[in-house]
């Protein structure tokens, strides 16, 4: 990517992790995921960043709704979903899982964070099919 090419949602990303490293800095790494949760809502209610948590998202195949959906951690601005971990590494499952939610949906960015870890990690998981 050139210098001067924008990431998708780049501001809201680069809030919604700044956030999280505010979460983390105060907390550690030693919590239960629900504990991030908790914190991060109210970093959000405090910057008036819109959200919705555990955001229950339908899934469509062929063009037709699913009877299951999937309840995403948070829905940011409404289009950039965050999963959260707190754990000691984040697994090739993890990933791949938050990658379906949104292949599987028109949303087109999601953030995976992980608390769990001395320093935190987050990555940028972008749906190839849009």
């Amino acid at each position: 990517m050139g210098r001067n090419s924008k990431l998708l949602y780049e501001e809201e990303y680069y809030k919604i992790v700044g956030l999280c490293i505010r979460v983390h800095n105060k907390l550690g790494c030693r919590h239960k995921e629900f504990i991030y949760q908790d914190a991060l809502e109210v970093e959000l209610i405090k910057n008036s960043i819109p959200y919705e948590r555990e955001k229950v998202i339908p899934i469509f195949y062929d063009g037709v709704k699913l009877k299951h959906s999937f309840r995403a951690d948070f829905l940011i601005y409404g289009c950039i979903v965050l999963e959260i971990k707190a754990i000691r590494s984040v697994s090739i499952a993890d990933f791949k899982q938050t990658l379906n939610y949104i292949k599987s949906t028109d949303i087109e960015l999601a953030i995976l964070i992980n608390f769990g870890t001395d320093q935190l990690s987050h990555q940028r998981i972008i749906s190839s099919n849009k």
